[in-house]
């Protein structure tokens, strides 16, 4: 990430917080965080890639997206849609399918983005709530990490 760009996190026992700033406007951040096109190129983890991205945007919609793993088998994300407020937040819940004892899905977080553009530029306040344990948060970290990385490498390739 560039210099003059902000790139900030905070961690608490079952939060993250990310707050990253893209050379793009909030338009267009929104179409990468929302449009299946968009998604297959960025979402995920270094090395991951998306094999699959559905989604129904609108409060009470599902989505699901299947990573495949440079080693290992896919898996599959999915949650709803909680708050739409098009482009400036998006709130929805998530879990990993398979991912229980049982063979059901895993424990249920919460993701809140909100979007604020200033000159051309667009900040991103990125929180993620509710992990069950330390360990799954900090999981969550460096996969985030890689992921915003790779976002804000889809954006720049727009310009």
């Amino acid at each position: 990430m560039a210099d003059d760009l902000i790139e900030r996190s905070a961690v608490t026992d079952g939060e993250l917080v990310f707050i990253r700033e893209f050379g793009v406007p909030k338009s267009l951040v929104y179409q990468a965080l929302t449009e299946h096109d968009h998604i297959k190129k960025w979402k995920g983890p270094k090395n991951f890639h998306v094999t699959f991205s559905e989604s129904e945007l609108k409060v009470g919609g599902k989505y699901s997206y299947g990573m495949q793993p440079p080693e290992g088998s896919e898996f599959v994300l999915t949650g709803e849609y909680k708050e739409i407020d098009q482009p400036d937040k998006l709130v929805y819940t998530q879990s990993r399918l398979g991912a229980a004892p049982d063979g059901g899905p895993g424990p249920e977080t919460e993701i809140s983005i909100t979007l604020k553009e200033h000159e051309g530029k667009t900040t991103m306040e990125f929180h993620h709530a509710g992990f069950p344990t330390t360990e799954f948060r900090d999981r969550a970290i460096h996969g985030w990490n890689q992921t915003f990385e790779k976002l804000e490498n889809h954006l720049n390739s727009l310009l």
